[in-house]
């Protein structure tokens, strides 16, 4: 992939180099873990995205939020990138972020770099490009991730790469690939659950005021609790119910499916495996409609 991201600008590429990053399964495993960590509380986000540089292999991030009626920035943090360029960036460089124009006018685009909008050339040349690296010690490509949350809003988080480093080459993009999913599950858990400090503060009274419906399982995949509003999904003619303590799904197909990402998750969470869990559509009766079911490891 990054080898067609050097062929597309019309100026000089950018010679490959060895990546160097701590990249075993143990350090995946222990990223993934800090990211469902922020989940629970956005102040661990510095510690998950500094384990995220480590492994991926460039040495600054920034991820954000925006608010989608105004276009700004509602939540951001960032790690080995100089706090004067993200006050600035977060406040009114936004608008005019060629970067952030091109993400806008490409919503199918998950992966973002440079020479989807700029080549090598006019890189130098470009005010943005200009004000990002003279207050940004040196930051001159990116590499982004479109996040999409709960909500319908949006996020990105972007790596930096300073000048000396040069672009993302594909294994940056590999490992960031894989790690991206977990973010975006991290951000909808806290987003859904309505509380950053969701397992400090998972009481069964801060459950049952929760307008949707949650039902927590253990690593040998048993119901553990499930809220008030939960409940009201396993009542008479529902999509899924209770048998022998685990969560089934009544459809045979919708079954096999949610048993499979069930157990991906429990892999994760076990750190025997990478899956950051996938979203079910189950059918009601014809008048109740169909319900979403996000299946994600905690």
């Amino acid at each position: 992939m990054i080898d067609d991201v050097l062929k597309e600008g019309t100026g000089r590429p950018v010679a490959k180099r060895r990546v160097s990053s701590a990249h075993s399964s143990a350090q995946l495993s222990k990223v993934i873990g800090h990211i469902y960590d922020a989940a629970a509380d956005a102040s661990l986000w510095p510690i998950a995205l500094g384990d995220m540089l480590r492994f991926v292999g460039n040495t600054g991030t920034h991820l954000c939020l925006m608010d989608q009626a105004t276009g700004l920035v509602s939540h951001s943090v960032h790690v080995g990138m100089p706090d004067q360029l993200m006050a600035e960036y977060n406040g009114e460089i936004i608008k005019e972020c060629p970067r952030y124009s091109h993400a806008c006018a490409h919503p199918d685009q998950t992966l973002l770099y440079d020479y989807q909008h700029i080549d090598e050339r006019d890189i130098d040349s470009n005010e943005y490009y200009h004000w990002l690296q003279t207050t940004g010690d040196s930051i001159r490509y990116y590499l982004g991730g479109r996040i999409r949350t709960t909500a319908g809003a949006e996020g990105f988080q972007s790596l930096a790469f300073r000048k000396c480093e040069g672009h993302a080459q594909r294994e940056h993009i590999e490992r960031f690939s894989v790690l991206l999913p977990h973010v975006q599950r991290a951000i909808q858990i806290g987003q859904q659950l309505g509380s950053w400090r969701f397992l400090a503060d998972s009481s069964a009274e801060v459950l049952d005021r929760l307008p949707h419906g949650v039902i927590l399982l253990d690593d040998r995949q048993r119901v553990l609790r499930i809220n008030r509003c939960g409940e009201t999904l396993l009542q008479p003619a529902p999509p899924m119910c209770i048998r022998r303590g685990q969560l089934t799904a009544c459809d045979p197909v919708v079954q096999r499916e949610l048993q499979r990402l069930i157990g991906e998750c429990v892999a994760t969470s076990r750190a025997e495996g990478t899956s950051a869990g996938g979203l079910i559509s189950m059918q009601r009766e014809a008048r109740a409609g169909a319900i979403q079911v996000l299946i994600c490891p905690m």
